[in-house]
Order: C-alpha cells, then sequence, then structure tokens
C-alpha cells in the first residue's frame, strides 16, 4: 500500500480482510495542519475514489490526537494568498470526503482546535475520548472559519449552536458532542477506544457495499444545497475578513501566549470612508 503513495506526513495501513484503511501521521507527535499535510490528505482521497474495494477509512493516531490544530508558525508567516489558498484547500478536502465512497471514521481523541477542528467535519463517524474538546477559537486567532467550521458545521448541528460556538470562544466537550450527534461513541482508555473501533468496522464489512455506498450518497444530496451555500458564504467572508490582517497579529500573539491588539472596528470603518472619499 506504502508503494500506491509516497508520502511524507502519513502512514498507510490496508486490512484486506475487514476492508479498511487507516491513516494515522508520521512521527510520535500530533498532527500540526500546513499545506503540505493537507495536500497529501488531498492525494489520499484521489487514490480512494478508484478503490471502491475499500469500505472503510479511519483515521487515528496512537498518540491521543489525530490532528490538534493549525500549524501557527508557518501560518503567521503566510502572505494572505497562501492562507486564502491553504484554507480553501482544506475547505475542498474536507467537503471532498463527503462524496468518497467509503465510510469515513475520524477519531479525534483528545481534542482539536481551530482548522483541525474544522478538519473533523469531514467524517461520517467521528470517536472521541470522554475529556475531549473540540473548540473553533478561530476569532481569539483573527482567523474567520472558513474550512467548513461556519458553512457544514451550522447544517450538521444548526446555526444557533453555531453562533453560541464562534461568538462565544466557548468549547464543545465530549458530553457536548454526543449529544448534539457529532460523536457516536466516546471511550476513556485505548482498550475501550479499539474495542468500540473493531465492532464498528465488523458492522460496516457486513453491509452491503452497493447500499451503503447509495446511502452515503443519499443523505449527502439532503443537505448538499445547504453544505454548498454555506461553504460558500464562510469562503467569502473569510476572504473579505483576513485583507485587514488581524490573523498575522492574533496567530503571531497565539504563538507568543500573549493577548492580540486588534484594530478597532471605528478604525477600520475610517479606512473604509476615506477609500472611498
Amino acid at each position: 500500500m506504502t508503494n500506491l503513495l509516497s508520502l511524507t506526513h502519513f502512514e498507510l495501513r490496508l486490512d484486506k480482510e475487514i476492508k479498511t484503511l487507516w491513516i494515522s501521521p508520521t512521527g510520535p507527535s500530533n498532527l500540526e495542519l500546513t499545506p503540505g499535510n493537507v495536500l497529501e490528505l488531498e492525494q489520499i482521497w484521489n487514490w480512494l475514489t478508484s478503490h471502491i474495494e475499500i469500505s472503510a477509512v479511519v483515521l487515528q493516531s496512537p498518540t491521543g490526537k489525530f490532528a490538534s490544530g493549525a500549524n501557527l508558525t508557518q501560518i503567521a508567516q503566510m502572505s494572505l494568498e497562501e492562507l486564502r489558498a491553504f484554507q480553501e484547500r482544506l475547505q475542498r478536502v474536507i467537503y471532498a470526503a463527503f462524496f468518497l465512497p467509503q465510510t469515513i471514521i475520524y477519531d479525534i481523541g483528545e481534542g482539536a482546535k481551530d482548522f483541525a477542528a474544522e478538519l473533523a467535519l469531514l467524517a461520517d463517524i467521528r470517536l472521541a475520548r470522554n475529556t475531549s474538546h473540540l473548540h473553533f477559537d478561530h476569532l481569539q486567532k483573527g482567523l474567520v472559519p472558513s474550512s467548513g467550521g461556519i458553512g457544514l458545521l451550522s447544517t450538521l448541528v444548526g446555526p444557533f449552536l453555531v453562533r453560541n460556538l464562534c461568538l462565544s470562544g466557548h468549547p464543545l466537550t465530549a458530553d457536548d458532542l454526543k449529544n448534539q450527534g457529532l460523536v457516536l461513541e466516546l471511550y476513556s482508555n485505548r482498550i475501550e477506544r479499539d474495542q468500540v473501533m473493531q465492532g464498528l468496522l465488523a458492522q460496516i464489512c457486513a453491509q452491503s457495499p452497493v447500499a451503503r455506498i447509495q446511502a452515503k450518497r443519499a443523505m449527502l444530496e439532503l443537505v448538499r444545497k445547504s453544505f454548498e451555500e454555506g461553504l460558500a458564504v464562510e469562503r467569502n467572508f473569510g476572504r473579505a475578513a483576513h485583507h485587514l490582517h488581524d490573523w498575522k497579529t492574533g496567530v503571531q500573539a497565539s504563538l507568543d501566549g500573549k493577548r492580540a491588539e486588534y484594530l478597532s472596528a471605528e478604525d477600520v470603518a475610517n479606512k473604509v470612508r476615506n477609500i472611498h472619499a
């Protein structure tokens, strides 16, 4: 399997008996999202589209989190165009997972924040540790969620919950994730996690492949229009906000462990008036 794809950031393991592809980050540390590893996920998706004999795909890390968040050091060094390209590619990768013929299982593990919280939305089924937190903390970093954190999440859990989460900065706890239907099962340790995963994969393997694929596509078609409208909205507003470069200030402050000093809304309004004067 590893000969089929030359990857730097991920290790792939194919279990032919249960027709499952396992994807895990390389190295001992949690994955931090970068343009490089998002591109590799896109390559894996492209490979999966022509391998419908695989029933399930599992994204899981042995270290506790598949992806902890964005690599803020790289983000801070990006140009506006590079940030836009990164977020839009991440958005495409997340949305493309809904079209894959396999059932996608994402183990959130101990939690995720910013872009990695959005990445978790790509899954059909999610698991999480019972101490997990999913934190859409983009605004604290001067960023607008533009990879599903508004467009997809609003359809999945409703716009009012997303409004609460985004504007308050409060994370979703493990119980919140379970109660909102974002997580199928919670676990307390690796042994319990592996038992849950094995039972889940056995059930998927026992399903009719054609019925499973058609059911997944039918469920997508029910919400496809809402997804695409929401993704377009978040993309457009994200582009507009990021022109002000507050994200440079916020990301650097986060790296430095300091509170960011952002432009006031009044200053922004004055700049806009001067441009049009």
